[in-house]
């Protein structure tokens, strides 16, 4: 029970900052531009310190054969993210003009922004490492494969206003192109190489090659890198202030979506996993990276791709809400069937 109970208290922690950011926004110490740099400090500087100051608390062949499965396991639950996501649409009979904005909000989740964090937290800082190949993994699927959907969802879209797929199954069909709507997507290096990459790697370089960071280095790496987890809570704080409670619940398949994306599938996630893999630690960076919320970018791809920016909100603020109800409860599944 000290592993729950330790758990919890950090949920508990991170809620406590997401009010405090929330109350920081009302009293206007923390406005749109505010939370940008927030943002960007989060992403290309406290996150990567914290990656690289993880090399500290791990030596290299402690996860040496880890690295392999934790590769694997992103490639593989990122399809499993696309197909929950779509099952649930079906389920709740998502409109077909809103099915690309709930699976993209299902596949572009907080894996960085609160997992790494929230798992160092919960299960220590030595899973930092670990947690952040599995991002830089599924990341190289969500700016291609991911944004490649939002592209063809846009070209749909604007061919149904178009009266172009009057009859899908005949001559409308030919009026669509999936090459035509792939070429929107630019697949370059930029669209897979970010800071926590650049660090991930820069981490495990370290590590492989056994370099010890000065102890002066080191320490500052450290300092700088623990600002991620307040300042990612701030953040989401920001958010949560800037939606009217009405406007939250319009769309009334928002938390029952979630319910099946974040909880039931993580769950189900985690009794599978625990039946084909004997690493217990990779089994838990796997299920609490695949349970993260929606992610704040997510309004911003969907505006990007002319799709519905305020229903993304929607999701991620409820979604990110929401998990500090549902992430306690799947931390005591875990720890109750370990």
């Amino acid at each position: 029970m000290e592993g729950v109970s330790a758990g919890i208290s950090q949920i508990i922690i991170l809620a406590l900052i997401v009010l405090l950011g929330f109350v920081l926004t009302k009293t206007n110490y923390i406005d749109a531009h505010m939370s940008n740099k927030l943002m960007g400090l989060l992403m290309n500087v406290t996150l990567p310190c914290m990656i690289i100051a993880s090399t500290s608390s791990v030596q290299f062949d402690q996860i040496a054969n880890q690295i392999p499965l934790v590769c694997l396991l992103g490639f593989i639950l990122f399809f499993v993210m696309v197909f929950v996501s779509f099952l649930a649409c079906l389920l709740l009979r998502v409109p077909l003009d809103s099915i690309a904005c709930y699976v993209f909000s299902g596949i572009c989740t907080q894996t960085a922004f609160i997992g790494v964090p929230v798992i160092a937290a919960v299960l220590g800082d030595h899973t930092i490492i670990l947690s952040s190949l599995f991002v830089a993994v599924v990341n190289v699927f969500l700016f291609s494969l991911g944004l490649a959907m939002l592209s063809v969802d846009q070209q749909l879209r604007e061919a149904r206003l178009a009266g172009k797929m009057s009859n899908p199954g005949e001559k409308s069909a030919s009026h669509f192109s999936f090459k035509h709507a792939l070429s929107h997507v630019s697949f370059t290096w930029r669209n897979f190489v970010n800071p926590a990459l650049v660090a991930a790697l820069l981490a495990l370089g370290v590590l492989f090659l056994q370099i010890p960071l000065p102890y002066v280095l080191s320490s500052a790496f450290d300092m700088v890198g623990a600002m991620t987890a307040p300042i990612s809570m701030l953040i989401i704080g920001y958010y949560v202030s800037q939606m009217r409670l009405k406007e939250l619940f319009t769309e009334w398949r928002i938390i029952p979506f979630g319910v099946i994306r974040y909880l039931f599938g993580s769950l189900i996630l985690y009794f599978v996993l625990c039946q084909i893999i004997t690493d217990g630690l990779l089994v838990a960076i796997a299920v609490l990276e695949f349970a993260m919320p929606a992610g704040a970018m997510v309004p911003a791809f969907l505006a990007t791709y002319k799709g519905d920016a305020l229903l993304g909100s929607k999701n991620t603020i409820l979604a990110c809400v929401c998990s500090f109800v549902y992430l306690p409860v799947i931390i005591v599944v875990m720890n109750t069937f370990s």
